[in-house]
């Protein structure tokens, strides 16, 4: 059974046309499958302007195939509706080639600058998720009408695009890490200072603009990059108490960005 229904508002802004084309679309294909929603759709609707609705119910069985570039989420177990929701939008290629596309630079730069490979590799390996992430929030900003008008899950959203942009982000970084001389003893130690980046920028999204947020994050990042530089202390980065505080503060940061999301403030909207 569906998680989420249209509700009264949803359709009467549905058949008033007050909806774009992606908002109808996902209402579109969730009354295909719901019973509820049907029979709500009668009580709220006039019946001339559910016929698009029902229609929308032959049309499932002749809908296109989903793009490759969601079809795979299938095989995690994602929900067909929300790879529907996922597919209105620009989907994860621009995402995924931030994040391959920052990956091949670490590399080409740790492998000529050779005498700076620690610094680089410190400055950009954690970063790049962060951009990756932000660029699938940016990619999927017409989702924004689908969220503002109907009940779906915020927070779900936001977990699929994350989680989808990291499958490609993370791996990728992780093999410069292995694949450059020089690097194998850093190739993982990255792994929670980035992820408590990207949840430092998650939450300065739900109150700033997409790569605003990116900004900030990557600068305080850089900073104490430079200050640990200056200081020849790079060792502190990957200590154990260095890595147990980022990932409380993944920790943290992720539970307040589940808060900010499910509260009055829309994803993807301006903070």
């Amino acid at each position: 059974m569906s998680e989420w229904h249209v509700g009264a508002e949803g359709w009467q802004a549905y058949a008033a046309g007050r909806l774009n084309s992606i908002a109808m679309a996902s209402i579109d294909t969730h009354v295909a499958r719901c019973a509820e929603c049907q029979q709500s759709a009668r009580a709220v609707v006039p019946a001339s302007a559910t016929d698009a609705v029902w229609a929308g119910v032959v049309a499932e069985g002749r809908r296109p195939e989903l793009p490759a570039t969601v079809r795979w989420l299938r095989r995690l177990g994602v929900r067909e509706e929300d790879l529907v929701v996922l597919a209105a939008s620009e989907g994860f290629v621009l995402p995924w080639s931030v994040a391959v596309g920052a990956a091949l630079l670490c590399a080409l730069l740790t492998s000529v600058l050779t005498a700076r490979q620690d610094e680089i590799f410190w400055l950009l390996a954690p970063t790049a998720p962060v951009f990756a992430v932000i660029a699938a929030f940016q990619a999927t900003e017409p989702l924004h009408a689908i969220t503002a008008s109907t009940p779906y899950d915020k927070v779900r959203l936001a977990v699929l695009r994350t989680v989808a942009t990291l499958a490609v982000a993370l791996p990728v970084t992780v093999a410069v890490g292995l694949a450059v001389p020089g690097l194998a003893d850093l190739a993982f130690v990255w792994l929670l200072p980035s992820l408590a980046l990207t949840s430092f920028a998650l939450v300065l999204h739900t109150w700033l603009k997409s790569w605003t947020a990116a900004g900030l994050s990557t600068g305080g990042w850089l900073a104490v990059v430079l200050a640990t530089a200056r200081a020849g202390q790079f060792a502190v980065l990957s200590a154990f108490g260095v890595q147990a505080a980022c990932l409380a503060l993944a920790v943290g940061l992720a539970g307040l960005f589940v808060l900010r999301s499910s509260s009055f403030r829309l994803l993807g909207g301006e903070g």
